[in-house]
């Protein structure tokens, strides 16, 4: 398998990025190289357990980008990890600065793994993870400081749709308008801030 993100052979990759301003995105896929390793039960198959655990993938990315120093050689790198699911982020960081606080000689980097994530990293909302209880989803919507680390997303025409409609509901009123167009503007530098609606086109919030 190829070295996780963090390894300097993909230094160049990184440097050629901050280099023009272009934010690296990742979107999921199936090849044999994003799979996770071979469990004793074989295999995921693609229905259930690759779609319930393919936010593995990305969080082995995060901790690689992030412990091996790729955020300290690259400053200005930025990342977007598309629908990879985003809410695992917040017990990830939890875990990560554990670490580092319990173990910094043993990491070399400058700050906490949560404040590499803030500043370089954005997540996605779909697929947006809905508990029954949704004070659960708007607390951790709160300690991720979501306004800070999400772009709107729909995966349409996919039959795992998520209606923007449906979704803003779900979203914290103050941060809708950052989390649905105005971080990916500031994320993607070079589209437009508005663009002119469709026909039968409606504004969802």
């Amino acid at each position: 398998p190829r070295p996780s993100w963090g390894n300097p052979k993909y230094d160049a990759i990184w440097a050629a990025a901050t280099k023009h301003d272009i934010p690296v995105s990742c979107h999921l896929s199936r090849s044999h190289y994003d799979e996770l390793p071979m469990p004793p039960v074989g295999l995921p198959s693609y229905n259930h357990d690759f779609m319930v655990t393919y936010s593995l993938l990305a969080a082995n990315q995060v901790m690689s980008l992030i412990f091996d120093g790729t955020f300290d050689r690259h400053p200005m790198l930025k990342i977007v990890f598309v629908e990879h699911a985003f809410t695992w982020i917040l017990p990830l960081m939890w875990r990560m600065d554990a670490l580092y606080e319990a173990r910094k000689s043993w990491v070399d980097i400058k700050r906490k793994p949560s404040e590499y994530v803030k500043d370089h990293i954005k997540f996605t909302t779909q697929p947006l993870d809905y508990p029954e209880d949704k004070t659960e989803l708007t607390r951790a919507f709160e300690w991720m400081e979501c306004e800070k680390i999400l772009l709107f997303s729909s995966d349409y025409p996919h039959w795992t749709f998520d209606d923007p409609r449906w979704l803003v509901k779900h979203l914290p009123e103050h941060a809708r308008e950052a989390i649905m167009f105005r971080n990916g503007i500031a994320t993607y530098t070079n589209v437009p801030d508005t663009v002119p609606a469709l026909e039968g086109q409606v504004r969802v919030f």
